[in-house]
């Protein structure tokens, strides 16, 4: 797969894009696709690793995690805040 279709491919589905942004720690990205995309805020990066939110958390970013909760709050996706990770 050559470069281009493969960003094609992730701004196809925006969860795939969250990911790409938290393995290269942009966090304000991740925020910006948050508040656009509310289905990455229940969307698993993987079973062990979690949602979005679990690896920020686990990443002790603060100002990133409330921001996603204040997008989740906004969006009214509190199944989001709820879920766990293995």
């Amino acid at each position: 797969m050559h470069i281009g279709s493969f960003e094609e491919e992730l701004s196809s589905n925006p969860s795939d894009e969250v990911a790409e942004y938290i393995l290269e720690g942009k966090w304000q990205k991740v925020v910006n696709m948050y508040n656009q995309f509310p289905t990455c805020h229940t969307t698993m990066i993987n079973p062990s690793v979690g949602t979005t939110l679990h690896v920020v958390v686990d990443l002790d970013e603060e100002e990133v995690v409330e921001k996603l909760v204040n997008a989740i709050i906004r969006h009214k996706t509190m199944k989001a805040l709820e879920m766990r990770n293995y």
